[in-house]
């Protein structure tokens, strides 16, 4: 089973596993905390865990260091809870269309489920992702290519007259 592989690994083991994705050294500790809780609390079946309800997820994974709100957004969104995780992508296209404020992730998110029925929050995580990641990018957005270009607080006031 994958909890009682994880939680027999050492560290470095899990480090080198995981060292494509970055940050090894803080992720591997959080994982290995979280195979352990698997299976210390829920015998193992990391479905259980998930089947608590999304409050009682939140609190139960918030309580291992390295884990925050989006890590435990995009498990609940792929267990099909209705969440929309938000990354850094998210973020800047969120502010610039004028969907969320400046706040803090849980705002942007809280915002962002205003826009998006539940069924849909993962379909548009995943969209919003690659909008930021090949036309609303960081440094020189391609607002000439964007399809929401019509709706966007940032096109509109910086870019292009929208008629």
């Amino acid at each position: 089973m994958i909890p009682e592989s994880i939680a027999r690994a050492s560290l470095s083991e899990i480090e080198e596993a995981i060292k494509p994705a970055g940050l090894q050294r803080a992720k591997a500790r959080a994982i290995k905390e979280l195979a352990n809780l698997i299976l210390e609390e829920f015998n193992g079946d990391m479905r259980k865990l998930l089947e608590m309800g999304e409050e009682k997820v939140r609190e139960c994974l918030s309580k291992i260091p390295g884990i925050g709100h989006k890590t435990i957004d995009v498990l609940l969104a792929n267990w099909g809870y209705p969440v929309l995780p938000v990354d850094t992508h998210i973020r800047r296209i969120s502010k610039r269309m004028g969907l969320a404020s400046s706040g803090g992730y849980v705002g942007i998110r809280e915002s962002l489920h205003k826009y998006f029925r539940p069924s849909r929050r993962l379909e548009a995580h995943l969209l919003l992702i690659k909008l930021g990641r090949t036309i609303c990018k960081s440094q020189n957005p391609r607002c000439d290519l964007c399809p929401l270009r019509r709706f966007c607080k940032y096109a509109q006031d910086r870019y292009i007259a929208v008629g």
